[in-house]
């Protein structure tokens, strides 16, 4: 090709070209060259590149460009050249043997449709990152928090705040102000009349956004944003009213530090933000109305378990204590029940029970299973399976409708004086479906009583029930407990019934109040059921003063 056919297709071409000497002084410029550059060839030509497009000096085209004389190679960038021309260039940039040949393309509108779509994409994450954030939530402080901390974080805020009905005075709003507004604006936006001239409050009132897009609209909407503008260093605001169900739940109040366009992305980010946040504030507002009725029917039952049990004897020669403890979570106060009391004949008889079911209804069950027991043992004075027989017959014949596991048992001592001193002692006991006693020898062993077990009470059936003895010496405890002392989530029984076996013989030089304290303490804090515990000990002289 000779040189003339060469000019001629660079001539045509539709990629600009720049031909420049070894000087940088521009000896060509095509068609295209001069339609991208806005100035005329003949302007161009001759010319000093420096010269001629001064915004090249010191950026990135200057360093591509002398990085390609100097190593004698193609590079290839992007990059933006600014006002007057104000475009995107991709430019390739040849090496010759006449000095350098520029090679560019307008991309200007390919990288504004890649830098929407990236923008989108940076919507679209920060959606995804807000939306995975309110997942968590499980109250509505710790929604507060997620939305005003990290939600308008989200849309590049520099504060906000989070509005909602004061449940006890729905002209008044309750607000959760951003940290980064700083104590002064908490203080003083933190509880505002629904009548107040403010974004917040006209959006709760009227339902409808307040966008302001800058200081002037912000001191143009009221008064008020003086204050505002002064105290939160935002100079634009957006108050979105959070809709449930056809009404107005809340506010979310979004503030920048800087003007704000308002354009159809912009808004089409805000809605969705309050329309994620307005579902989870109405199910959390439900959830705690659903929370504090369960603990009003937990308290109820609670006090009436509480009301139940028993103060305890003083039978001559034995020392009692008792404990109760509900269950972590307050919605589960069930049926766990301790109980001691002297029957005639001068034995003193011990229970522990649990009543199937967590809920007011097993409590009230508990009392009445607990009452029928107590007249059941004081009517048949005979050994403990035969009163838990008669039992059995009790609740049928009563319709109770109980299903319980128990141990009864009973102490029997021979006095030998007034003092409460005597020896020996016979535990006597009988198991319907319930973890064993535990007797704790006077030399610190620790002895589980895992004697076969009869079926639970209440299934209405002709149950043949077993009676259990044993000794014990002075100085031994005896303890009864419910299964909320031994079971955990996904293990074996038997490993909980060894555990309480070895914590319980660490603490055999206890007395029996602090035996049942550090129990509790160190097995049951963190119970997912009731505990009840009963402790007896043997006494080889007086009773301690109390």
């Amino acid at each position: 090709m000779t040189g003339r056919e060469l000019l001629d297709v660079l001539e045509n071409m539709p990629v600009g070209y720049l031909g420049l000497d070894r000087d940088w002084r521009i000896t060509h410029v095509n068609v295209e060259g001069e339609r991208v550059a806005g100035t005329p060839r003949e302007e161009l030509v001759g010319r000093s590149l420096w010269e001629a497009f001064p915004a090249t000096v010191g950026t990135g085209f200057e360093d591509n460009y002398r990085h390609a004389v100097r190593e004698g190679v193609d590079v290839v960038f992007d990059a933006h050249y600014p006002s007057p021309l104000d475009v995107w260039l991709e430019v390739r940039a040849v090496p010759d043997e006449d000095g350098l040949a520029l090679y560019f393309v307008d991309v200007t509108e390919r990288r504004r449709a890649q830098d929407a779509r990236d923008a989108a994409a940076g919507r679209l994450q920060r959606v995804a990152r807000f939306a995975l954030a309110l997942s968590g939530v499980e109250t509505i402080a710790d929604l507060v928090r997620t939305v005003a901390e990290d939600g308008l974080d989200e849309l590049g805020c520099n504060g906000g705040a989070v509005a909602l009905f004061d449940p006890a005075d729905d002209q008044v709003l309750l607000s959760h102000v951003a940290s980064s507004y700083g104590g002064a604006a908490q203080a003083s936006y933190g509880r505002l009349p629904l009548s107040a001239d403010l974004p917040v409050a006209h959006a709760a009132r009227t339902g409808r956004p307040v966008l302001l897009l800058d200081r002037e609209a912000c001191l143009a909407f009221s008064p008020g944003m003086a204050q505002v503008l002064r105290l939160t260093g935002s100079e634009a605001f957006a108050s979105l009213p959070l809709r449930s169900g056809g009404r107005v739940v809340g506010v979310v109040t979004a503030g920048w530090a800087t003007a704000q366009p308002y354009d159809d992305d912009q808004l089409v980010l805000l809605e969705t933000f309050a329309a994620q946040c307005a579902p989870v504030l109405a199910r959390l507002q439900s959830l705690e109305s659903e929370r504090a009725a369960a603990g009003r029917v937990a308290g109820m039952s609670l006090a009436l378990q509480r009301s139940l049990l028993t103060d305890l004897p003083r039978p001559a020669g034995l020392e009692l204590a008792a404990r109760y403890v509900p269950a972590a979570d307050e919605a589960q106060v069930g049926g766990d029940w301790y109980d001691a009391f002297t029957v005639p004949g001068g034995s003193t008889l011990l229970v522990v029970g649990d009543v199937s079911g967590h809920d007011r209804t097993a409590a009230v069950q508990m009392a009445q299973l607990r009452n029928v027991l107590r007249g059941t043992a004081h009517a048949v004075v005979e050994p403990p399976a035969a009163i838990l027989r008669a039992l059995d017959r009790a609740l049928e014949d009563l319709a109770v409708g109980a299903l319980a596991t128990t141990v009864l048992a009973r102490i029997d001592r021979s006095l030998d004086d007034s003092d409460g001193a005597g020896s020996p002692s016979t535990l006597r006991w009988s198991n319907a479906g319930h973890p064993p006693p535990l007797v704790l020898h006077p030399d610190g062993r620790a002895e589980l009583l895992a004697r076969p077990s009869d079926l639970l009470l209440g299934l209405g059936l002709d149950t043949e029930r077993q009676d259990h003895a044993c000794a014990l010496p002075a100085g031994a405890t005896v303890l009864l407990y419910t299964d909320g002392l031994v079971e955990r989530r996904g293990e074996d029984l038997d490993l909980g019934l060894q555990r309480l076996a070895g914590t319980a013989a660490s603490l055999a030089h206890l007395g029996v109040q602090e035996l049942c304290d550090e129990l509790l303490h160190r097995l049951a804090e963190d119970s997912e059921d009731d505990v009840a515990l009963l402790a007896v000990r043997v006494l080889d002289g007086p009773r301690p003063a109390p």
